[in-house]
């Protein structure tokens, strides 16, 4: 009886700590960044890139490019929301080179690739922030003087504003 009871006991907690495991999901989805921008404002922090797609706006006399970085949730396989990135205008072609403009599938599974940068938010009075990664060389991207308005047509899911 003792043995039947420390194998229920083993199995309640494998199955517990597996089923917390699956409702935290992954951590390097923007949503997570998002959520939790007051931990990670300031820090390098990893997503899991699903695919890239390029934002056409006017950056006056700024060599960066921005784009919708699309991230999975790569225990659960599911959307893990969006994110403003910065990248240097001559990493354009080599960033979507190497994420792609598509979302790819293998099988059950959908392709991705992990992107470090630091994370940041640009901050709009009286509305939401708006969260980003930043891989450039700009020193201050919080400072881009991106419209309101035309960010949250950017698909990013910005932070509340504290």
């Amino acid at each position: 009886m003792k043995i039947k009871f420390k194998y229920l006991l083993l199995a309640s907690v494998v199955f517990v700590s597996l089923t917390n495991l699956l409702e935290a999901g992954s951590k390097d989805t923007a949503n997570y960044i998002a959520s939790k921008i007051e931990t990670f404002d300031g820090t390098s922090a990893k997503i899991d890139v699903a695919y890239l797609v390029r934002i056409n706006l006017n950056v006056p006399s700024m060599d960066v490019a921005l784009f919708t970085a699309k991230t999975i949730d790569r225990l659960s396989m599911t959307f893990g929301g969006d994110i403003l990135l910065i990248a240097d205008e001559k990493d354009a072609d080599s960033l979507i080179k190497k994420y792609g403009t598509n979302m790819e599938h293998y099988g059950n599974s959908i392709k991705y690739k992990s992107l470090t940068g630091k994370v940041g938010r640009i901050k709009h009075e009286g509305k939401v922030d708006i969260v980003f990664i930043n891989i450039s060389s700009m020193q201050n991207p919080e400072e881009l003087p991106i419209e309101w308005s035309a960010a949250t047509s950017l698909g990013t899911k910005p932070a509340p504003s504290q």
